[in-house]
């Protein structure tokens, strides 16, 4: 999946003229500023783009938080030193343009500046193995929706307007399927839970980087055919 789209962005705050707070104008204006973002994710990356092409490196502070500690930093208005901007997506994307704050950089303007980002899908090799079929029917699919997705306007298809729209019918639009798609097991489609995602938000908020080795074992993707034999959730979600 290319993340090409307004997903992210890099977020500055606005002038603040009872606070003498001059905003960044420009990714210059990075100069001096402390910027957040989540360690290794996509906006850190890009946002380390973003400074190497201005030929900013060791002129910004970048500072590691995930998007529920920019919120809170956003708002903190005694923290030494203040934000004056992040790397987000998703809620934090939301909240601070609401909050003096502004779109300095999308994530689709770095994707067309060459420094796009993207989903991987990965399977253990020993299961695609035993299965070529079923991991090209799940290829197909991915592609048609990847397709369908770069549409959703519809001008190539009119039907693919109507399959983005949220409005639509639950059998006419793609994104109720989506969201069954993180339902839990045993759950009825259509009814996915947010209890437990809720309960997880603070591990869910906070990535968890895995090393190609760890990768590697059974726990995830496992590297020799027969090796796993048992499926961890891992594999079978």
């Amino acid at each position: 999946t290319d993340y090409g789209a307004k997903l992210g962005g890099i977020y500055v705050r606005e002038d603040d003229s009872t606070k003498s707070y001059k905003g960044i104008k420009s990714p210059r204006d990075l100069i001096g500023r402390t910027i957040a973002a989540p360690f290794g994710s996509t906006m850190h990356y890009q946002l380390l783009f973003l400074i190497e092409e201005y030929g900013l490196m060791g002129q910004v502070n970048v500072i590691n938080l995930s998007l529920t500690e920019i919120i809170e930093a956003w708002e903190d208005e005694v923290r030494d030193p203040p934000i004056d901007g992040a790397g987000c997506w998703g809620t934090c994307m939301v909240h601070l343009p609401l909050h003096g704050g502004r779109e300095l950089i999308s994530a689709n303007v770095f994707s067309h500046w060459g420094a796009g980002v993207y989903g991987v899908s990965a399977v253990r090799r020993a299961f695609a193995e035993d299965h070529p079929e079923f991991i090209e029917h799940v290829v197909g699919i991915f592609s048609r929706i990847t397709d369908s997705n770069r549409d959703q306007y519809g001008r190539e298809d009119p039907l693919n307007a109507d399959r983005w729209d949220i409005k639509k019918n639950d059998t006419v639009n793609y994104v109720g399927s989506i969201v069954d798609a993180i339902m839990l097991r045993g759950q009825t489609p259509g009814a996915p839970s947010r209890d437990k995602f809720i309960l997880a938000k603070e591990f869910l908020d906070h990535g968890v980087w895995r090393t190609t080795s760890e990768q590697l074992t059974c726990k995830y993707i496992g590297d020799v055919k027969g090796s796993c034999t048992t499926p961890t959730e891992h594999h079978l979600a």
